[in-house]
């Protein structure tokens, strides 16, 4: 919706109706399973747009345990750009079925989408549902939904330093993941979050629109 306004498009015609999520097909993290690693994950098309490069350059900074799993396909022509960066502490998992998606979402200890451009980030939802924090860029559309220092963090997108500092928050405080990762559940498994939800807005818009 901000890019269509800076092009001179008039707010009053733009209707934004942000997606959901079915709680019920994600579980939480098991109280007591964090491990000595923290896991970091990022779910979607490994490359320039999703923000990859500055998401492993920043983990590459964090001390601590941790480790960060990049989950999906890798752009065609990125694998150039992931030659000059340091892997040591990532893994590139690859795309999975969605019949895996929820126990990846389940292993995991933070979420993170520093993408360039999104248009919203369903991942960021299915996410918060797992009952994970979520660390997002101010490009995603999904970052209106992140409530800052309750279910997650937003940074400026091109702030690494930002990205970095937040990561480095959560990995050294476990209870400070567990209390916001269980806001971002509470928060998802809310009614305005159902598809159903999601449908009558759509509707209603299309109306405005049609009359």
């Amino acid at each position: 919706a901000k890019t269509f306004i800076k092009e001179g498009i008039s707010e009053t015609k733009l209707f934004v109706t942000r997606l959901g999520v079915d709680p019920m097909g994600f579980n939480t993290k098991r109280l007591g399973s964090h491990g000595p690693v923290t896991k970091v994950i990022s779910v979607g098309a490994v490359g320039i747009r999703k923000g990859s490069a500055r998401l492993i350059r920043a983990i590459s900074g964090i001390t601590g345990h941790a480790e960060l799993h990049l989950i999906g396909p890798i752009e065609t022509g990125f694998n150039s750009v992931l030659r000059r960066l340091s892997l040591v502490n990532v893994r590139l998992v690859g795309p999975v079925p969605r019949t895996r998606i929820s126990t990846i979402y389940e292993q995991a200890d933070i979420f993170c989408l520093p993408s360039i451009e999104e248009g919203f980030g369903m991942t960021v939802l299915e996410a918060m549902a797992s009952g994970l924090p979520v660390v997002v860029s101010d490009n995603v559309g999904a970052a209106d939904i992140v409530e800052e220092g309750r279910t997650g963090f937003v940074f400026p997108v091109n702030d690494e330093v930002a990205l970095a500092d937040r990561l480095q928050e959560l990995i050294c405080d476990p209870e400070k993941r567990k209390r916001m990762g269980a806001a971002a559940r509470e928060f998802a498994a809310g009614e305005e979050n159902t598809w159903t939800s999601y449908t009558d807005r759509l509707v209603l818009n299309l109306n405005k629109v049609l009359s």
